[in-house]
């Protein structure tokens, strides 16, 4: 009797010649020393697949009592399919990484293992760390045994045309370098999902909008204030200690910064799924015999609640709304808002 009504769409959209920014090699000249000039190209392919759905229901309305919902999903996969001819590997693009069979919105970083643990010494010494230091999980390595590790590189064959494979111990250890990095996330969340309901009960009104994002990551730049040589940083960053053994942030130690770790940054990607309440609203409609007793058409009184509930899965965003995406700038409030709608 039409109090559900589904819409449902399920895309497949390729696209080519999409625009990426380029350098321009040095020997063309450049900005300055360190910064080459740019051009913009169409050079790539990306296939987008998702589904999207929209529901919305409604009760047969008894006793003045009204519910209506609408729920909204969106599911989308988006992958690179091609950089063009002799194309790079990996592309720098801004704050984001292209890489055929990855969305668009790629990080490519260094993957943290979390921290060497006591126990992990001579593991540890391999690339010559200790316990307390970040650990760092190399592409195509693995243990042999303790104290022994051993690396494949995949693009470097021997004479009988097999990879190379390399032992590393703490007399010949490992130094971990950028072609370590690897895509470890993108931006662009896997899924998302709203679920707006209004109930109307006699002159009453409640509206309220849950919102959730789930398989996305953000670079959440507060990580990096972090100073394993000492200084000030949020109480919840719960670092190494020998009686704490955290697999978050590294040891204190005022003699070394892990600053000085080429991929110290990498510990700011964060898991940015969240669930939240996004808004509660409560109003008071004035009966229609009462607005005419007093001279207007009708009279509304109402309060609204932003963001009173944020919940991230990760632990590391205590107090932090993960829908600002790791920015600071321009931060999602909660906020109270009390407010009259008048007609005459």
């Amino acid at each position: 009797n039409g109090r559900i009504d589904l819409t449902a769409d399920y895309y497949i959209t390729n696209t080519t010649g999409v625009i990426w920014k380029q350098n321009v090699p040095i020997t063309n000249g450049g900005f300055d020393a360190r910064n080459n000039f740019t051009i913009n190209k169409n050079i790539a392919r990306t296939r987008n697949r998702g589904l999207e759905l929209t529901l919305n229901t409604r009760n047969v309305e008894t006793r003045n009592f009204l519910w209506q919902s609408t729920v909204t999903f969106s599911n989308n996969k988006e992958r690179v399919t091609d950089l063009g001819e002799n194309a790079s590997e990996f592309i720098t693009n801004g704050d984001y990484t292209l890489h055929i069979g990855d969305p668009i919105r790629s990080y490519r970083a260094y993957r943290i293992g979390g921290v060497w643990q006591k126990g992990q010494e001579t593991d540890a010494a391999v690339f010559g760390k200790q316990p307390g230091d970040l650990r760092v999980e190399i592409p195509n390595m693995h243990k042999v045994s303790d104290g022994v590790w051993e690396k494949v590189f995949p693009d470097q064959l021997n004479d009988n045309g097999n990879p190379i494979v390399q032992t590393y111990t703490a007399e010949n250890p490992y130094s971990v370098n950028a072609d370590d990095k690897q895509i470890i996330g993108h931006q662009s969340p896997d899924w998302s999902l709203g679920f707006q309901n209004t109930f109307t009960w006699k002159w009453f009104d409640l509206s309220v909008y849950m919102y959730t994002r789930q398989g996305q990551m953000i670079y959440y730049d507060p990580i990096t204030w972090y100073s394993s040589s000492g200084g000030a940083f949020p109480s919840h960053f719960n670092y190494w200690t020998s009686t704490n053994p955290s697999n978050d942030f590294p040891a204190l130690n005022s003699s070394r910064n892990w600053h000085s770790d080429e991929y110290y940054t990498s510990l700011a990607f964060v898991d940015g799924s969240f669930f939240k309440i996004k808004n509660v609203t409560l109003g008071f409609s004035l009966p229609r015999t009462a607005c005419r007793k007093i001279g207007i058409s009708s009279l509304r009184l109402y309060g609204t609640i932003t963001n009173p509930l944020v919940h991230a899965s990760s632990h590391l965003l205590k107090n932090y709304d993960p829908e600002m995406g790791g920015d600071l700038d321009f931060p999602l409030t909660k906020q109270l808002v009390f407010g009259l709608n008048l007609s005459f």
